[in-house]
């Protein structure tokens, strides 16, 4: 299926992007996303404070402008054409 992601503030350099489309797998949830994001140390380390376990405080990330905290935060499941972005708490948007 087909995400779309968007990159905020500072997250855009260490991605490379303001944007991009990602295919996973149907059913992945936004720990699945991450880990076909996070391709480099340096990106696994901005966002998390364990990797793959706890997101950094300074990291947010919403589904469909909704804050992933309040809904299943890393195991909140995906659906096609969702759109996903990863922004500092204090930036939104």
């Amino acid at each position: 299926m087909k995400i779309h992601v968007k990159f905020h503030s500072r997250f855009r350099e260490i991605f490379n992007c303001a944007e991009k489309d990602v295919e996973i797998a149907e059913g992945a949830n936004v720990r699945d996303l991450l880990a076909v994001l996070c391709i480099t140390e340096k990106q696994s380390n901005t966002i998390y404070a364990e990797v793959g376990k706890k997101l950094k405080n300074d990291v947010m990330i919403t589904k469909n402008r909704m804050i992933i905290f309040h809904m299943k935060r890393l195991e909140t499941q995906l659906s096609h054409n969702d759109e996903v972005a990863v922004l500092y708490p204090a930036c939104m948007g």
